[in-house]
């Protein structure tokens, strides 16, 4: 997409504002290229989308954000949160369990 854009004279604008975490997946791939310099912030995230990582995108003096310079994502999942939110799911087809969500507790953290 970023190569398609670029070709074209498109400038992306990316339309993902649930969390920060899924905002910096949205913009990764166009991080560092001047031309796509906008984005949609997400002004007034849910209490998940906060609580979901330690770090957040918060704009600078000038209204930018910068994508943080660290493996992945660039953010620490919150543990806690992810827990208090966890929901136990079973996937199967023809009777056989292809999926079940794995046994994680407090004392794992």
């Amino acid at each position: 997409m970023v190569e398609h854009a670029l070709a074209r004279g498109v400038i992306y604008v990316n339309h993902t504002f649930t969390s920060h975490l899924a905002l910096s997946a949205s913009l990764q791939p166009y991080a560092g290229i001047q031309e796509h310099f906008l984005c949609e912030y997400p002004a007034e995230l849910k209490p998940l989308a906060w609580e979901l990582t330690r770090e957040h995108l918060i704009p600078d003096e000038n209204g930018e954000i910068h994508l943080p310079d660290r493996p992945g994502l660039g953010f620490t999942p919150d543990p806690e949160t992810m827990l208090r939110y966890r929901v136990e799911v079973e996937v199967m087809v023809n009777g056989e369990i292809l999926y079940h969500t794995p046994h994680w507790s407090r004392s794992a953290l």
